[in-house]
């Protein structure tokens, strides 16, 4: 999801061979580039424009045949932030399997809150490799902070990281013009200003026709000014000179506060008792704004049913009594007018107006969007409908759209909450006592 999405490969600079790369190639299909990027946020929106990376997201998901509907409805919801998700990974492609006893932090793999000026220890993350994609995938395990950007940087070449094999890893071509320190339109604005004799022009000009090298390289020119200041950091506090980097980028992360919901990182709702039930939340919540919903408060922000009782009929065990209060620091605690029931399914809802201190709405979670979604999560050969999901997640987290699909489309749900799904930023259906048990 880089810009400059039609940016073509170069040849590569220097004498030395290149066993092995980070990749970084826009024009394949899927593109083969380090994810997600900062070069996706609208400078004039401040929001994330999926259009920058050639994506261009229909306004009406269910009649379109652009894309799968469930793409579609993440992508949608992708644009109403204005920095990734707190619990999305960051992925770079390499051309071949690291070995990942290579993969020191901070020395070979170095994660700066740059906003905070904070160094990312390897205890806070997890640290993966998916040989079937060739993608190293880093996990942050509590989350990533709220409002911060991350510059991720990987050393490569003699003194970095190795394949399995003992390959040395370098930068990619096109990579190596975004890690110059001089301006690659020799300081010109325009595609038409770039003069015939710029070097950069005579190298793109061997890959492509000479106005297509002009363009190319106005778009790697503002992608090359957007992360000077990284590598600058990077080569200060990383002490990773820039030569030696193999592939670094920038990775904002959404300000909104979100009731965090990823149950491979154990975030889930925590039940303390028969009656207690904590769902922690990232950023502040306005407590005025935590009140359960019922007929009667049909404004209310908290919904906490039994779907056994209601599955068996029961329609006023379905709808237990509780309280819901918010605990700065901790989340949103219910406690239930009478014990939980062993075996039984509880779903805990919040809707969009919940609202942080300044009156914000919170937003969802990655998961809950997709446990909300209307489209289904996995095609009739069981891959993923999501790019951003792998197709066992996918086809794990189905199994749970499809039970909420039933939950959500019933009309007495509708009748008792008044909610739609894009007015849920929280959904998740546990089994008494072990949220991890939940279908």
């Amino acid at each position: 999801m880089w810009g400059a999405s039609q940016v073509a490969g170069c040849v590569h600079i220097g004498s030395d061979p290149i066993p092995e790369q980070m990749d970084f190639d826009p024009t394949a299909t899927p593109p083969r580039l380090p994810q997600p990027v900062a070069s996706l946020v609208n400078p004039d929106t401040g929001l994330l424009d999926l259009s920058l990376a050639g994506i261009e997201v229909p306004d009406d998901c269910e009649n379109q045949d652009v894309m799968p509907e469930a793409q579609c409805e993440f992508y949608q919801f992708m644009e109403q932030l204005d920095g990734f998700p707190t619990v999305m990974a960051a992925t770079a492609p390499v051309s071949a399997s690291l070995d990942m006893s290579t993969l020191t932090m901070p020395s070979n793999l170095f994660i700066l809150n740059s906003t905070r000026a904070g160094i990312v220890d390897a205890t806070d993350v997890n640290l993966t490799f998916d040989a079937t994609d060739n993608l190293l995938n880093i996990e942050p395990k509590n989350g990533w902070d709220l409002g911060s950007t991350y510059v991720i940087a990987v050393r490569g070449y003699d003194d970095g990281v190795k394949t399995t094999d003992g390959t040395r890893i370098v930068t990619a071509s096109t990579f190596y013009l975004l890690k110059q320190e001089e301006s690659l339109t020799c300081d010109t604005q325009s595609a038409d200003e770039i003069p015939s004799d710029c070097k950069y022009l005579k190298l793109l000009g061997q890959q492509m026709d000479e106005q297509s090298a002009r363009v190319n390289l106005v778009q790697l020119e503002g992608i090359r000014q957007q992360l000077s200041p990284a590598f600058d950091a990077v080569s200060l506090l990383g002490e990773m000179p820039r030569d030696e980097v193999a592939m670094l980028w920038a990775v904002p992360i959404q300000s909104a506060t979100v009731a965090e919901l990823q149950p491979t990182l154990g975030m889930l709702p925590q039940v303390s008792s028969s009656q207690d039930i904590m769902v922690p939340v990232k950023g502040p919540v306005n407590p005025a704004t935590v009140s359960r919903s019922t007929m009667a408060n049909p404004d209310g922000t908290v919904v906490l049913l039994n779907l056994t009782k209601l599955a068996n009929g029961d329609n006023v065990g379905g709808v237990p009594t509780f309280d819901a209060t918010y605990l700065d620091g901790q989340g949103v605690g219910i406690h239930t007018e009478g014990p939980m029931i062993d075996g039984d399914l509880y779903c805990v809802i919040f809707s969009k107006s919940m609202r942080d201190p300044d009156f914000n709405s919170l937003v969802p979670s990655p998961v809950t969007v997709m446990l909300r979604a209307r489209g289904e999560l996995i095609d009739a050969d069981g891959h993923s409908n999501v790019a951003e999901f792998s197709d066992a997640d996918a086809a794990q987290l189905e199994v749970g759209r499809l039970q909420m699909k039933t939950l959500l489309d019933d009309p007495q749900f509708q009748a008792l909450t008044r909610l739609k799904r894009e007015d849920i930023v929280y959904l998740y259906a546990f089994t008494y006592p072990d949220p991890t048990t939940s279908d």
